[in-house]
């Protein structure tokens, strides 16, 4: 049987909330009990709509809109009529036409207390006139903050007057009347449309516009609700905040578009709101006074937005993560799992939902059910990882060992070379804990090829081969490597292999003179020579490249050439090179003021 006090049970979840939204935002108009149990209703929305409900006692018999909604028997203008009737019920007034009656009564009383109120203040009014003119041009005066640390300062000492002003704000800001709620919905919307900037194509003759936004204009007035959230919280309301929050990301959502993909500021702006917004959330979840149908639709509507990709792509925001969260505040654990679990089914981030099972049922203290887990996924690196990091821990080093073996195996198998040196790194720091220098030698050798040289495991050899084998050990390594990057060079200069690091600078074809800057005036004198000339054949190959024109090019030259000074025999060598540039580029005339000098 349908009643009025479980006819949301009869309604999808999201029905429901829209016919309240439409009823708190005072769209039931005309509401009349036309005869016993027949109620009459209009609901405003984009047009106006006529509702018809039949009741029996409390029993609801039938209902019927004549709204085009066809995707089930119930509209959101029922729901807005039902919640109305149940209101007017609530009251006890009977019907709408004895409540008219009654108004009538009311409104003669409350002009004879008008008129005797008139009479009394009558007699005070002139004496209080010149008071009154002073106070009223000193308000005028006063700044907003002044007035603000004013009623903060005189509250703290006057209980009483505290008591009345929270009062004043608590029935103007958190529970007004119904019919006059503040519609944060709409609030958050005007924020967004407010920021439009309507820019009209040069190109057309039509009325069509682009659309570009003041981000900071959002960001301000976002700031601005999400305070107004937080004051709302604190007062108990947790309806409007939640408003706000879901209304912000809906508006962001419908937004944002390919054009404004690469506007990081103000994707950056958004998403520091998204972070804000997430934090209100989380303290309405928890909030004593939020209902547990505003926490399921929060979890519903939070849901259905995190499909999206565009929170990562766009803003770096895990929504999908806040899903989770906020399903852990609001879900059994038995419904938590099964989301899960569900999560896990669609074989997409299977990695990241594993984990948080694993988690969550070590929370829970259902540690054999987290093993079973892990033990099922061990297929997947980040699961396989924490295996051997809870074995580490445990000192099982050989099951450990056993686990990274396999999971090099198929590393290999499926070419991810990335996940290879992951579980050789963890096999290194094994055999690190257990001082076994034949396995870090061989491991650190196969890392150092694999990266094109390392620092890191260039001082793990060095430690652990004999000092009898290490040059040869060194060289055959370094052989290995196919590109020599700059590690290689800094292993030559350290080892003093002065021989090996003037070749590899020869064999650097690009950026050349760079690097016989950097490491050529740490070199010996005597390699001094080969390196200058070197240099003098590439300064004067970059000067005469075409596209090398202009003042940044020519103070680069200049700045090299100073710095080739600094070599044994340089000062000859660059002065050679500036005669000979003076006489080739004498029509650059910001060439020779940059060589002036030199």
């Amino acid at each position: 049987m349908i009643t009025l006090e479980n006819f949301e049970h009869h309604v999808p979840f999201k029905i429901w909330q829209r016919g309240m939204d439409y009823y708190e935002d005072g769209a039931v108009a005309a509401l009349e009990e036309t005869s016993p149990g027949e109620w009459t209703a209009t609901v405003e929305g984009a047009e106006c709509y006529t509702v018809k409900v039949s009741l029996d006692g409390d029993e609801v018999e039938a209902w019927e809109c004549d709204c085009p909604y066809d995707m089930g028997d119930i509209c959101k203008h029922v729901v807005a009529v039902v919640i109305a009737i149940r209101k007017e019920r609530e009251k006890g007034n009977g019907s709408v036409v004895s409540k008219k009656k009654t108004q009538k009564k009311k409104a003669v009383v409350v002009e004879k207390m008008k008129s005797r109120a008139e009479e009394a203040v009558t007699v005070g009014e002139e004496r209080a006139e010149k008071d009154d003119s002073l106070f009223t041009d000193l308000m005028k005066l006063a700044k907003k903050e002044d007035l603000s640390t004013f009623i903060e300062a005189y509250a703290m000492n006057d209980e009483q007057f505290k008591q009345v002003f929270l009062d004043y704000l608590t029935k103007k800001f958190v529970k007004p009347k119904e019919k006059i709620r503040k519609n944060y919905r709409k609030e958050v919307m005007r924020v967004f449309m407010n920021a439009i900037i309507p820019r009209r194509s040069r190109y057309s003759y039509r009325n069509d516009y682009d659309e570009d936004f003041y981000w900071t204009q959002i960001a301000a007035g976002m700031k601005k609700l999400f305070d107004e959230a937080h004051i709302l919280l604190k007062a108990g309301e947790t309806k409007s905040p939640t408003d706000i929050v879901l209304q912000f990301y809906q508006s962001l959502m419908e937004t944002i578009n390919d054009r404004f993909m690469y506007d990081y500021g103000g994707l950056g702006m958004m998403a520091d709101c998204c972070e804000k917004a997430a934090e209100i959330l989380r303290n309405v979840v928890v909030h004593p006074s939020a209902s547990s149908d505003l926490r399921r639709g929060i979890l519903s509507e939070i849901g259905e937005m995190a499909e999206g990709s565009v929170w990562e792509e766009c803003f770096d925001f895990d929504m999908d993560g806040l899903k989770f969260e906020i399903s852990r505040l609001v879900q059994t654990p038995e419904g938590h799992l099964k989301m899960l679990d569900e999560e896990i089914g669609k074989q997409t981030g299977v990695s990241r939902y594993v984990i948080m099972k694993m988690d969550y049922l070590d929370e829970l203290g259902r540690t054999e059910e987290a093993q079973t887990v892990m033990n099922q996924y061990l297929h997947l690196p980040e699961v396989r990882r924490r295996k051997v990091e809870q074995l580490q821990g445990e000192e099982k080093y050989v099951e450990a060992l056993e686990l990274l073996n396999d999971g090099i195996v198929i590393a290999k198998q499926n070419n991810h070379a990335g996940t290879e040196r992951q579980w050789l790194e963890m096999k290194l720091a094994i055999y690190e804990l257990q001082k076994n220098s034949k396995e870090i030698i061989e491991i650190c050798r196969t890392l150092f090829v694999a990266n094109s040289g390392s620092m890191e495991y260039y001082k793990k050899l060095k430690e652990n081969v004999p000092p009898d084998e290490w040059k040869t050990f060194l060289h055959r390594m370094i052989a290995k490597v196919k590109y020599r990057s700059g590690v290689i060079a800094d292993i030559f200069e350290v080892e003093k292999e002065y021989d090996e690091l003037l070749k590899w600078i020869i064999s650097e074809s690009y950026n050349r003179i760079s690097r016989i800057l950097n490491y050529g005036l740490r070199m010996p004198k005597n390699y001094h020579s080969a390196l200058l000339d070197l240099f003098a054949v590439d300064i004067k190959a970059y000067t005469e490249n075409k596209f090398n024109i202009g003042r940044e090019h020519y103070r680069t030259i200049a700045q090299w050439l100073h710095e080739a000074k600094r070599f044994t025999g340089g000062t000859m060598v660059v002065a050679r090179i500036v005669g000979v540039f003076r006489t080739t580029y004498k029509r650059r005339p910001a060439m020779m003021e940059e060589l002036r000098g030199l």
